[in-house]
């Protein structure tokens, strides 16, 4: 088999079936894809594998694969106003973290992330208010996402309350869901005094536990 059809074989976007971006109007979706198409432009090459990724997109935000086409003239000849168009919409609108985690996804697709990627997307979480902790989460997303990894996206977000409450719902839509999580971990664990049906997981679902955790739920947290 041609390596580059092994390659595009295993392309997988960042999106669920229904990409959280899909609940967008038509203009957020084309400010949405316009974004992207820049950043796939950015090194100077607008790939193969880049175009499977945008196809996969559009299938999840169930719009025609002619799109595409329109994506590649952008990419041909950079309109300003475009641009504009998009720096401006996502500077109020919590869409830009989804579009962060494509575009870290999109410019690691074909296994090099490029300098010029690296700058575009600086520019973008300037431009749209990311913090550097929220981009450095983001940053290791499209791989938590893919591998519906849970437990790490938990780990990573442990000690770091206001990333938490930032990102426990944005999650939700890619199946990543860390109060369930939580919540389980602490069934096998037993924390805290309380029964885990009464306590407040606004408040409570990261508390230290208040109880020794014996060796048979040290055990059984080890095989869960």
């Amino acid at each position: 088999m041609d390596i580059l059809e092994m390659v595009k074989g295993n392309i997988t976007s960042s999106a669920t079936a229904i990409h959280p971006a899909a609940e967008l109007d038509i203009d957020g979706k084309n400010c949405y894809l316009n974004a992207l198409a820049i950043l796939a432009i950015s090194d100077g090459e607008f790939s193969e594998v880049e175009k499977v990724y945008f196809k996969q997109l559009l299938n999840s935000l169930e719009l025609p694969e002619e799109k595409l086409e329109e994506l590649v003239d952008l990419t041909e000849n950079p309109d300003n106003a475009i641009i504009a168009e998009f720096m401006t919409y996502f500077k109020s609108n919590d869409a830009k973290y989804h579009l962060l985690i494509d575009a870290f996804g999109l410019a690691n697709v074909d296994g090099v992330f490029h300098e010029k990627e690296k700058e575009i997307i600086g520019y973008y979480k300037q431009n749209f208010g990311i913090k550097n902790e929220e981009a450095e989460f983001l940053e290791a997303l499209p791989q938590i996402i893919k591998d519906s990894d849970t437990e790490k996206a938990f780990n990573l977000l442990l000690d770091n309350e206001e990333l938490r409450e930032k990102f426990t719902e944005i999650l939700k839509p890619y199946d990543i869901d860390i109060v369930e999580y939580y919540v389980e971990l602490s069934m096998i664990l037993n924390f805290g005094t309380v029964s885990w049906k009464s306590r407040n997981v606004d408040t409570d679902w990261f508390s230290p536990a208040k109880l020794p955790v014996s060796n048979k739920q040290f055990i059984k947290f080890l095989n869960y």
